[in-house]
């Protein structure tokens, strides 16, 4: 009898907190801009994260979203891409698959997304207004800014120009396309990934993640060349700075041996 209790209030607990966390997604809302921005689906909780439907979001960045093989891709406005497999936890905004905490999940027959994650690497500022109860969500202006995009959105030449950098370990740049390029690993488990980039004066940072392979999974011994290809639409005079988002000095720069004594 006492082992059914506690089983029971074991599971009054779970759904009191589900519902506790139902219930504050449904209470806020998101304003874009300063402008009120309606879903027509409710907000999601998953582990503590804001979930927004796949079609919501689509709208929120003026874009789309097409499914296709157990793959969904979402494409912003200005073209930006990114992919995710729903419920496996792995989202490409490059040339490869990489895993993430939390990806994009399939609940009540609709896809979510991670809000803040998925608006970040678009390049939109992302703010919690506990005040009004509300999500405030900044749009990049004018599309400025550092985002990667899909190799269909390239012209011919541009193609060509990845293809013939894209092995090579370093930042390539032909107008304003930039391939990233991380150069040889043993397999498919190292990757690239924008994490975040910062405005200041006439500098852009871009902060990217050489990533590493995921604890526990297993990966083809294949040798693999994971890269980025994306634009940088600036303001005048404005350079783009890439920066190791680990160690915060220049991306790819080679470690000075250190002096024995």
């Amino acid at each position: 009898m006492k082992r059914h209790s506690f089983m029971a209030l074991i599971l009054g607990i779970c759904l009191m907190t589900a519902s506790a966390a139902a219930a504050q997604a449904a209470n806020v809302t998101i304003r874009v801009d300063n402008q009120p921005f309606a879903v027509k689906h409710e907000l999601a909780m998953l582990q503590d994260r804001t979930m927004i439907a796949a079609d919501d979001l689509a709208a929120l960045v003026n874009g789309s979203i097409a499914a296709e093989q157990g793959i969904l891709r979402l494409t912003a406005e200005g073209g930006q891409t990114i992919q995710f497999k729903p419920d496996e936890g792995q989202v490409r905004t490059g040339s490869d698959w990489t895993p993430i905490d939390q990806g994009a999940v399939t609940k009540d027959g609709l896809v979510y997304l991670p809000l803040r994650w998925t608006l970040e690497r678009l390049a939109y500022q992302v703010n919690w207004d506990a005040a009004n109860a509300a999500i405030s969500i900044t749009a990049p202006e004018q599309q400025k800014g550092f985002f990667t995009v899909s190799s269909e959105s390239l012209t011919d030449e541009e193609r060509t120009f990845v293809e013939q950098v894209k092995r090579e370990k370093g930042v390539h740049k032909k107008g304003g396309l930039y391939v990233i390029a991380r150069g040889e690993v043993p397999h498919p488990g190292y990757g690239l990934e924008i994490v975040r980039q910062e405005q200041s004066w006439e500098q852009l940072f871009v902060y990217v993640r050489l990533t590493k392979p995921q604890p526990g999974m297993m990966y083809p011994q294949v040798i693999s060349y994971p890269y980025l290809v994306g634009r940088a639409e600036l303001v005048p005079y404005t350079t783009v700075v890439f920066v190791d988002a680990d160690t915060g000095g220049p991306l790819f720069a080679e470690k000075v041996p250190s002096k024995s004594k």
